[in-house]
């Protein structure tokens, strides 16, 4: 295995679960302007609320994969150096060499994660926004009910209860 494997997933490896995330929510944006009923409002909001769940699933997987592809990255490069410098033992031009092909692969690996943990949070920020926007429609849903007031705010509390769980996932990773 090489120290820079093709074989590691990519952000394009996961395109049509990209794909199938984007159509959903152009899908629900798009009937975002029929949300003066509640009977379009409601279930909008639902099904945001199910592609950002969708989104968290899709953004772990890949989290995980790249994570297992990075650990075999640095793997190959430490299985590289040491077999360089056991046939180089008694060269020292060559294991200079070695050594600055070492630094220069693992300075690879850890801008990889870099650039991923930066993909990771990108993707947290729309995923986060696209739970605002369904919190919002469901509050037009609720408004446009028609009920006193006090109703309202009663169905509003129980509805916020009955998803908060489903919208906060655990905490992921600190950082790369």
């Amino acid at each position: 295995m090489s120290p820079t494997d093709a074989s590691a997933p990519t952000l394009t490896s996961h395109r049509p679960a990209v794909r199938c995330v984007a159509a959903a929510l152009t899908g629900v944006v798009a009937l975002a302007g029929c949300v003066g009923d509640v009977r379009v409002a409601l279930p909008a909001a639902d099904a945001l609320r199910s592609v950002a769940d969708q989104q968290w699933h899709v953004l772990n997987e890949y989290h995980a994969e790249v994570s297992v592809a990075d650990d075999r990255r640095e793997e190959a490069v430490v299985e590289a150096l040491i077999d360089r410098l056991a046939a180089d033992i008694r060269n020292p031009e060559a294991l200079e060499r070695h050594k600055s092909d070492f630094r220069e692969a693992m300075r690879k690996v850890r801008d990889d994660r870099s650039v991923e943990w930066t993909r990771r949070a990108a993707a947290e920020e729309n995923r986060r926004l696209v739970l605002e926007i369904a919190e919002g429609l469901t509050r037009l849903g609720i408004e446009s009910m028609g009920l006193s007031d006090e109703m309202r705010r009663y169905l509003g509390r129980l509805l916020q209860r009955s998803r908060t769980p489903a919208e906060s996932p655990p905490a992921a990773d600190a950082g790369p």
